[in-house]
């Protein structure tokens, strides 16, 4: 496991891949209060569809092939949609490390990344800054 001062910017991550199941998407909807039918059933996309905010947590399974657990807040974050995400498709998602910097004694890191279907469609761009909190015994003579 790197941290966040032996992850370099740059840093390109392995692609995951998932797929949102009918059981996610009310799991999700239930829990922030959506209530849309074309995410249960007919839509003009050819049957439900993902709600498109289910998808901007995906930062964190990149972050999690190479820092540990750790806590942090979401600092900024932009989504951009280009495609409606099927039931059950799955979901290639690359990302790369675009920066990391200090600000008022807070370590954050930006990372952008890209959600496809299996045929290259592209559902969605984002873009995220979240700080990261050093844990306890980690060198931290930068702040």
């Amino acid at each position: 496991m790197l941290t966040w001062h032996t992850l370099p910017a740059g840093h390109v991550f392995e692609p995951v891949t998932y797929r949102v199941t009918a059981e996610a998407v009310a799991a999700y909807c239930d829990a922030v209060g959506i209530d849309h039918p074309w995410y249960t059933g007919a839509s003009p996309f050819d049957g439900p569809i993902v709600p498109p905010t289910i998808i901007t947590s995906d930062y964190s399974a990149l972050l999690a092939q190479v820092l540990p657990p750790f806590t942090g807040m979401h600092a900024k974050h932009r989504l951009e949609l280009f495609a409606p995400i099927p039931v059950d498709a799955p979901v290639h998602v690359t990302g790369v490390l675009e920066e990391k910097y200090l600000k008022r004694g807070r370590h954050y890191l930006v990372v952008a990344y890209e959600a496809r279907g299996e045929d290259g469609t592209l559902f969605a761009r984002n873009h995220i800054a979240t700080t990261v909190d050093i844990p306890p015994g980690e060198p931290c003579d930068d702040l």
